[in-house]
């Protein structure tokens, strides 16, 4: 099932890091939804459109538990409304530096170039097989870059086509930030329904608009249900301030595969949503750094053998959440952020192409989190200077 989400209401979310660190209060807000909150959003009203008691039934709570757990978000993709169309947008790749051009209306691109270890490089590595992310600069890295990528810059981001110091404008690479929101607000007393001296909180959100507030910003969601019959079109609440959001049915398609896979020894994986990996790489793709070869392994559920030669992985985001199984809290855990690329080398290149079908759009296979929107991948082609 494919629904819109759009909203004009101000969204507040904010991630699981622990009341009382410096500087948080209430967790940090985020810039843009996590995919367990849209699976939440989704699961809550497809229960909901069943029964308005669905969640509150102790005689059935295991069956309902049962089925609402089933339904797995399959994919998530956010897009822009620009020149008369919706566009879909993408992270920003871990392996793409940004400096500034001598025109501020412009930024020029840097692609990473991964290369085989030197013997005389300074590194502590063992693994000689593994690849050093290198680029040239003569500058410093832009100060502001865009939020999200539009479709038609990434699709040269995937096919290779970007050079060192290629000039862009920030409109022809993607959108800023959505416009954000910060109020201050009074508490109340409970009594005198007037304002406590001195005591304040606030809120901190954002709408899915660009800063410009011309762009308009909107989510695609991919879905699973066992219950084909259930139309969730309408209100929906989103997070847990439980702001107001819109679902409408769409007729979306997820980005295509382009056809130039083919015969290909190295190709790139890059995140397009958070990865729940429990560390920075999917377990079963982790290398042994301390032995002298990388192994080969299969992707999970295939005959298909790649290893994992480099990485680029642009920092964590913590994440809590509600556990409605055991009516508590969940406690925090760190995922990697989208835009993250892993370069993998093919050990048969005849599966290339096959081997890019099977992975695009998909996740990398956390099972304990596959059906809640984590680690989305698509593929790309890899600049690699391999000596060894």
């Amino acid at each position: 099932m494919r629904y819109k989400l759009t909203t004009d209401e101000v969204l507040i979310l904010r991630d699981g890091r622990p009341f009382g660190d410096s500087g948080i209060f209430g967790g940090i807000s985020l810039k843009w939804p996590y995919p367990q909150t849209i699976a939440g959003m989704v699961r809550t009203s497809v229960g909901l459109k069943q029964d308005e008691c669905y969640f509150d039934q102790s005689d059935k709570r295991e069956e309902n538990l049962e089925k609402i757990l089933s339904i797995g978000i399959s994919k998530i993709l956010p897009s822009a409304f620009l020149n008369n169309q919706w566009t879909p947008l993408m992270p920003v790749p871990a392996d793409l530096v940004f400096t500034e051009n001598e025109n501020n209306e412009y930024l020029n691109v840097n692609p990473i170039l991964y290369k085989s270890i030197e013997d005389s490089s300074g590194t502590d590595i063992k693994n000689r097989l593994w690849m050093i992310p290198s680029v040239d600069l003569r500058t410093k890295p832009a100060k502001e870059i865009p939020f999200f990528t539009h479709w038609i810059f990434f699709q040269k981001y995937l096919a290779g086509k970007l050079t060192s110091d290629t000039a862009f404008s920030f409109q022809d690479i993607g959108i800023n930030l959505p416009i954000h929101d910060f109020r201050v607000h009074n508490a109340i007393d409970n009594n005198t329904y007037v304002t406590e001296e001195s005591r304040l909180f606030s809120n901190n959100g954002f709408y899915m608009k660009s800063k410009s507030g011309s762009i308009l910003i909107d989510l695609a969601i991919f879905f699973d249900v066992t219950n084909a019959d259930v139309n969730i079109s309408g209100d929906a609440y989103l997070g847990g301030e439980r702001k107001r959001v819109v679902l409408t049915k769409s007729e979306s398609e997820f980005v295509k595969i382009p056809d130039y896979f083919e015969n290909k020894k190295f190709l790139k994986i890059i995140l397009t949503t958070q990865g729940d990996f429990g560390g920075w790489c999917p377990e079963w793709l982790l290398p042994n750094f301390d032995a002298e070869t990388i192994e080969w392994v299969n992707i999970p559920g295939t005959n298909f053998e790649i290893r994992l030669r480099s990485a680029c992985v642009n920092g964590w985001e913590g994440v809590s959440g509600w556990d409605f199984a055991k009516k508590q809290p969940k406690s925090m855990k760190k995922l990697v952020r989208p835009g993250a690329v892993y370069l993998i080398e093919i050990k048969d290149v005849n599966q290339s192409s096959d081997i890019a079908k099977y992975l695009w759009g998909c996740n990398l296979f956390s099972k304990k989190n596959e059906n809640n929107g984590y680690g989305q991948c698509i593929i790309g082609l890899a600049e690699v200077e391999e000596t060894v």
